[in-house]
């Protein structure tokens, strides 16, 4: 028996010199790489890396007063619990999903989270690492606001004229009216005697007046 409190003993600052090995290229790691880590547990905040700093706009320490939870937009937050709680205890097991955040200074902004349940130091903690989708989130918003526009004017398109009149009378069950207007000579006048070129760009100063004198509630389409 005392052979064996003997091997215990001496293998014990072995043990304590791997495990700070083994924290410390761990620490290493997830200060040097893209994505946003924090460890939480008991609803609080133990470990957040230097990217997580930069998308939230927090320092380390105020990250280390908080609670995942406080960073997170109202509309995702019972996304976020309910996350939580169907992993439970479900030690790597991880799941996906996009979340909107408040950053310190409190822009919006889209993280692309995946969490797990995690062994840390002995005890079970939600391990988070988000990547910010911002420049994704543009290029969407863009590509959908060129389905509904014109090219040319930069007025809307017919989806567009749907989108915004259309479904609105069907939402509210009030009629709307359309006014057409004809630009008659455009061909024969303007792009035949002077080319398309100028064609296009008076177009494109009708659509500018148009975007001017409209009403709020009006929309103007090409």
């Amino acid at each position: 028996m005392l052979t064996k409190i003997r091997e215990r003993v001496e293998e014990a600052p072995l043990r304590d010199e791997a495990l700070g090995e083994s924290e410390a290229k761990f620490r290493t790691l997830a200060e040097t790489i893209a994505s946003a880590i924090f460890i939480s547990w008991r609803k609080r905040l133990h470990y957040v890396n230097h990217a997580a700093e930069v998308i939230t706009g927090y320092t380390r320490e105020e990250l280390l007063s908080m609670n995942f939870c406080d960073l997170v937009h109202p509309d995702s937050r019972e996304l976020v619990i309910n996350q939580g709680r169907a992993r439970q205890g479900e030690i790597g097991v991880a799941s996906r999903y996009e979340v909107r955040i408040h950053t310190k200074n409190r822009e919006e902004r889209w993280l692309d989270i995946t969490a797990a349940t995690i062994d840390f130091d002995g005890v079970l903690a939600r391990l988070v690492s988000a990547f910010d989708l911002a420049e994704r989130k543009r290029v969407e918003e863009h590509v959908q606001l060129l389905t509904v526009t014109d090219p040319l004017t930069g007025l809307g398109n017919y989806r567009r004229l749907l989108d915004a009149e259309v479904k609105r009378s069907e939402r509210t069950g009030r009629p709307f009216a359309v006014l057409l207007l004809d630009l008659d000579g455009l061909k024969k006048k303007i792009n035949d005697g002077y080319g398309r070129m100028i064609g296009s760009r008076v177009l494109s100063r009708l659509g500018d007046g148009l975007r001017v004198y409209c009403r709020a509630i009006d929309t103007a389409a090409a």
